[in-house]
C-alpha cells in the first residue's frame, strides 16, 4: 500500500486554512491485522499490541482535531443562521409580501425557510455534516482497534508485563514488608 494514498484531507472550519491532513498508513495497517487476533500467541502479541496502540493513539489525536473543527463549524453555523434571521429574513419576507403589521418579521417557519435556502447556511451545514461523518468514521476505527488491542491483551498471562521487564514496578495492592 503506497503511503500517498493513505492520506485523508479534511476541510477546515476557518476559511483560508489548509485542510487537515491525516496520515492513515499505520491505521490501515492495524486494521488489516485485526484478523490476526484469532491466531495470536504470547510471542507475537507484544508486536501486535504495539501496532494497535500506535493506531489508537493516532486516531485519538485525529478525533481531537476533528472535534475542535466540528465545534468551530457548529459555532459558525449558528452565527450564519443568526445573521440571516436578523438581517436577511425580514427583507426577503417583506419582498415576498409574507409579513403583516401583526407579525412584521414573519413566522418562525418562514424565517427557518429563509435560513434553509440561504447558500451560506447550506455551505456551513454541509461542512458540519462532513466533519460529523469523519468523526463517526474515525470513532468506529478507534473502537475496532481498541477491541482488538483488548482481545490480544487478554491472551497474555497476568504476569506477562513483569516477566517481560523485571525492572518494571507493577503495583499489586499487596504490601511486601518493604519500608
Amino acid at each position: 500500500m503506497a503511503t500517498e494514498i493513505c492520506v485523508i484531507r479534511v476541510p477546515r472550519a476557518l476559511h483560508g486554512l489548509e485542510p487537515l491532513v491525516f496520515e492513515m498508513f499505520e491505521i490501515y495497517r492495524a486494521e488489516q491485522r485485526i484478523d490476526e487476533v484469532a491466531i495470536v500467541n504470547a510471542v507475537r502479541a507484544p508486536e501486535l499490541l504495539k501496532t494497535f496502540n500506535k493506531a489508537y493513539l493516532d486516531l485519538r489525536k485525529y478525533i481531537s482535531l476533528l472535534e475542535y473543527e466540528h465545534a468551530i463549524a457548529e459555532e459558525q453555523q449558528s452565527e450564519v443562521k443568526g445573521l440571516i434571521v436578523l438581517n436577511d429574513a425580514p427583507r426577503i419576507l417583506r419582498e415576498k409580501n409574507l409579513v403583516s403589521e401583526k407579525n412584521p418579521s414573519g413566522s418562525v417557519d418562514q424565517r427557518e425557510a429563509v435560513v434553509a435556502l440561504d447558500p451560506r447556511y447550506k455551505q456551513i451545514t454541509e461542512l458540519v455534516i462532513n466533519l460529523k461523518c469523519y468523526l463517526s468514521l474515525f470513532n468506529g476505527k478507534k473502537d475496532a482497534i481498541e477491541k482488538a488491542y483488548t482481545a490480544v491483551k487478554r491472551i497474555l498471562p497476568d504476569n506477562f508485563i513483569r516477566r517481560a521487564n523485571p525492572n518494571l514496578v507493577v503495583p499489586t495492592g499487596e504490601s511486601h514488608g518493604q519500608s
